[in-house]
């Protein structure tokens, strides 16, 4: 079911959400440390312009930003601006002109504009899957209930690059596919309804701040919610056993990565 509750009570609610999943790629031990919130969450300001760009492009609105002086933030003239200015999100005046920058050319994109209109942004959903005993959490960046068209997810993305090559890879790395397949399952099981699409729309946060929308392939999202799905029943099967195992004790042999390999020998045949 939908419930309506603001990014700070999410966050603090108990259920299985995405990232605590995908934590659970690198060890089970690892699951079990940031669902106890024993892991420190660092904040970067790359990370605080990515929260303000997407809370502003998703609710159409960054209003609620005001650019700061031009002066240290350890000073009383910057104190005093931001208690003045209390109902509003102080920036500085660099930090101000990217969020204003991405904002305008995100909205010229004609796909991208066009995709996030007619829907719900903030999304929060709590549902139990078929298959496992624990409650799950999902935050939909934007979600559209479309009866004529089918229903469609978008997850919105600041990076340092929107293309195709750079983007694939952070889908990887950062295990976006098996969030795709936990939103999914929000909607098809929570909601009871069926998604069309999947839909990455994606920003990068350096100027001119070029847009990229990508559509999952069904072979990822297949891919994705198979492997999404082994996680959760290790997930169910570890709390059932009370045992979050991490690295086993065996010695290994280490070699350097294959990809590295390959390039050293490119270097030598030169």
């Amino acid at each position: 079911m939908i419930i309506e509750m603001t990014h700070e009570e999410y966050l603090k609610r108990p259920e299985i959400g995405s990232s605590n999943i995908k934590e659970a790629v690198k060890t089970l031990a690892h699951f079990k440390a940031q669902m106890d919130k024993l892991t420190p969450f660092k904040e970067s300001k790359a990370m605080d312009i990515g929260t303000a760009a997407h809370a502003a492009i998703l609710e159409r609105d960054y209003s609620k930003y005001v650019k700061g002086p031009d002066v240290d933030k350890r000073t009383k003239p910057w104190k005093e601006f931001v208690a003045a200015n209390q109902d509003k999100v102080v920036l500085d005046s660099d930090a101000f002109n990217q969020i204003e920058g991405m904002y305008r050319e995100f909205y010229k994109h004609p796909r991208a504009s066009k995709l996030m209109n007619g829907g719900k942004p903030e999304v929060s959903i709590v549902w139990t899957p078929e298959f496992v005993k624990k409650p799950c959490k999902a935050r939909l960046d934007y979600y559209v209930g479309d009866d004529s068209s089918g229903d469609y997810i978008i997850d919105y993305k600041t990076a340092r690059s929107a293309s195709p090559d750079e983007f694939a890879k952070a889908v990887y790395n950062f295990r976006y596919d098996i969030s795709a397949a936990h939103y999914i399952n929000a909607v098809e099981e929570g909601l009871k309804r069926e998604v069309k699409h999947y839909i990455w729309i994606v920003q990068e946060n350096i100027a001119p701040y070029l847009v990229n929308v990508y559509v999952a392939s069904p072979d990822l999202l297949a891919r994705a919610k198979n492997r999404w799905g082994q996680l959760l029943e290790n997930i169910d099967k570890a709390y059932s056993e009370n045992n979050f195992p991490g690295y086993d004790s065996e010695i290994k042999e280490l070699d350097i990565p294959s990809w590295a390999i390959n390039k050293e020998l490119e270097y030598v045949q030169r």
